[in-house]
């Protein structure tokens, strides 16, 4: 009697285990898929509303740039080839120039066929007769004949970080004589600030890549402007973007930080505008309640594990 007694105990400990697991399974799977269906929709939430965000601020950022380029061939159209051969005539026209000049926060500038500086207003110290031809935004309009955003850079006169935004001038036969620039010291106070500062980003960051340059252009980290950005292969999602790639997604980004970031290009300057949020604040609003989830999912689990001591 007593080894069939133990048998039939043995059976009943063994079927108690088993409804035991079988329960603590079940509520550790179901917190588990909640937390993660959580996750995702939160994630899918406010990538929607980011990439709605990034989409307007490149089509504003890029408004501004064709608009720049726009103003400075319409003042390029009404200059001669014989007006850059009479220095004081051609400083005299730039100086006349007001409205041009509010684009751009550094002036402007023009060349001669070779790139040297003839005149420029406001005067910066150096920058007349100072050759220039090693530049992209020189090279390109004299060689292609057509306007360029160039890739940010240090001048080499005040060695503050900028970008030129260039035009050619054209004699009767349409050639290029000559290049006329607007400079935007992205150092101070900028068009690019003034139409970021428009978005509410309390809680994200943006950036705006010159992606075939592979340097970052202006940032909400300001300390981040010219900053070099990974090599080809070391970072694939990185590639995308430059390639052109648009929407949302997880990223590790260079400073190795995984954020929610979406991705917008800027086809007037060949540059993308990228605004992020750390993956840590993205799920902030649900973190309460997760660990109210789990909170339950501990309780379930000790009372399920009481009963099943009591039976």
């Amino acid at each position: 009697m007593n080894t069939i007694k133990f048998r039939l105990q043995s059976i009943q400990t063994r079927i108690t285990v088993l409804m035991l697991l079988v329960f603590v399974l079940a509520i550790w799977a179901l917190t588990a898929y909640v937390n993660r269906m959580l996750q995702e929709d939160l994630q899918v939430l406010l990538g929607e509303q980011q990439m709605s965000t990034t989409t307007l601020l490149a089509a504003e950022i890029n408004q501004e740039v064709a608009e720049r380029i726009s103003a400075l061939q319409l003042a390029a159209s009404q200059m001669t080839p014989a007006l850059l051969q009479q220095p004081a005539a051609l400083q005299a026209w730039l100086e006349r120039q007001s409205l041009l000049r509010k684009h751009f926060n550094d002036g402007l500038a023009c060349t001669d066929a070779s790139g040297t500086v003839l005149a420029d207003f406001p005067h910066v110290a150096g920058r007349i007769g100072a050759n220039f031809s090693e530049r992209d935004y020189i090279q390109e309009p004299l060689r292609l004949g057509r306007a360029l955003v160039s890739k940010p850079v240090r001048s080499k006169i005040t060695q503050v970080p900028m970008f030129v935004i260039a035009v050619p001038i054209k004699n009767a036969n349409g050639e290029a004589v000559g290049v006329l620039g607007g400079v935007t010291d992205l150092g101070k106070a900028n068009f690019l600030n003034e139409v970021t500062q428009g978005y509410h980003l309390d809680q994200g960051d943006y950036f705006v890549n010159a992606g075939q340059a592979r340097l970052v252009v202006t940032s909400s980290n300001k300390s981040r402007i010219l900053a070099t950005l990974p090599a080809p292969g070391v970072n694939p999602m990185l590639d995308q973007h430059i390639q052109g790639w648009e929407g949302t997604h997880v990223f590790t980004n260079p400073l190795g930080v995984t954020t929610l970031t979406s991705i917008k290009q800027i086809p007037a300057a060949g540059w993308y505008v990228g605004v992020t949020l750390a993956l840590e604040k993205a799920y902030a609003p649900i973190t309460t309640l997760q660990q109210r989830l789990l909170a339950a999912a501990a309780a379930l689990t000790l009372l399920v594990g009481l009963l099943s001591w009591w039976l």
